[in-house]
């Protein structure tokens, strides 16, 4: 495997940020490849050497196991993140959520997104893919606060609810079907326990 160590003209005197940003390198270019293992022997191999991961490697690692396609790896590392008080960046946190979302698993996409919520507001893809994980796992109560939140945020944020409404509408069950689809036009809603005016 293509080590850091393995170039000759390293020097073992470096900084470790200047470690760091090559190791970070590497663990790109391992993932791009879809070798997971030397992945994670390039992060063994930073321990060993006394190289403390920071946000970029940190971030590199999620989305080289995202390449890998080993979603529930670059979840593990999103959390073990957190416990040590380091932020995912957002990017990779966008790649998170869009995995996760490919693959249904609703409640990593809204902790993900909820995260984002603390420090950005999130970009409408974000919400898109969770909001349609959320849909395949009929988790329709948190569909609608997901779309109610995109609304508030700005013009753009509202036309991608509307046209997520749109799309969204015949999944929705009974009722939520006809209310969803006179939110998405604008239309002023009718209960079903109005009467129709003449």
């Amino acid at each position: 495997m293509e080590r850091v160590s393995d170039f000759k003209w390293w020097n073992t005197d470096s900084n470790h940020a200047k470690e760091r940003w090559h190791y970070a390198r590497l663990i790109t270019n391992l993932g791009k490849r879809g070798q997971l293992q030397s992945v994670l022997t390039a992060v063994a191999e930073m321990e060993q050497r006394g190289v403390e991961l920071d946000s970029s490697c940190y971030s590199a690692l999620v989305e080289a196991c995202i390449s890998c396609r080993s979603v529930d790896h670059a979840f593990k590392i999103f959390k073990d993140m957190q416990k040590r008080g380091i932020d995912l960046t957002e990017d990779s946190c966008y790649e998170l959520i869009s995995a996760c979302g490919f693959g249904d698993q609703w409640r990593r996409c809204v902790e993900v997104l909820r995260f984002l919520q603390r420090k950005v507001v999130p970009i409408a893809s974000a919400y898109c893919s969770t909001v349609r994980a959320c849909v395949r796992c009929k988790q329709f109560p948190l569909v609608l606060q997901l779309l109610l939140q995109m609304e508030a945020h700005s013009q753009p944020h509202y036309q991608t609810a509307q046209e997520l409404r749109l799309e969204l509408a015949e999944s929705l069950p009974g009722g939520w079907k006809t209310w969803e689809s006179c939110r998405a036009h604008d239309y002023a809603f009718r209960t079903w326990e109005q009467p129709v005016k003449p």
